[in-house]
């Protein structure tokens, strides 16, 4: 499936409830996209990004257990929000 994507990433993630919450969202705006849950282990945290990174289509992601201090210096830049409280939750 080609076209715009968001996510939700953690290990576990089955658990997750926000591709239902965000789809209804960009079904109800008539927004073009996708938003999924994909399963990343911490040893394929650094992998998963630089993927990412090289997709024209990966809007971002949200981060969930157990990655939300794990990926801090994965990223070029953090919020000083994220960077006081030590997590991030958002990656654009």
């Amino acid at each position: 499936m080609s076209g715009p994507y968001a996510e939700v990433i953690g290990d576990p993630i089955v658990q997750s409830k926000s591709p239902v919450i965000h789809g209804f969202w960009l079904e109800k705006l008539g927004l073009e996209g996708r938003y999924e849950r994909t399963h990343v282990k911490a040893e394929g945290l650094a992998d998963y990004l630089a993927a990412r990174r090289n997709d024209p289509d990966w809007r971002g992601c949200n981060v969930t257990i157990p990655h939300k201090q794990a990926v801090i210096p994965l990223l070029d830049r953090i919020d000083p929000a994220a960077d006081r409280i030590g997590a991030v939750n958002t990656i654009l």
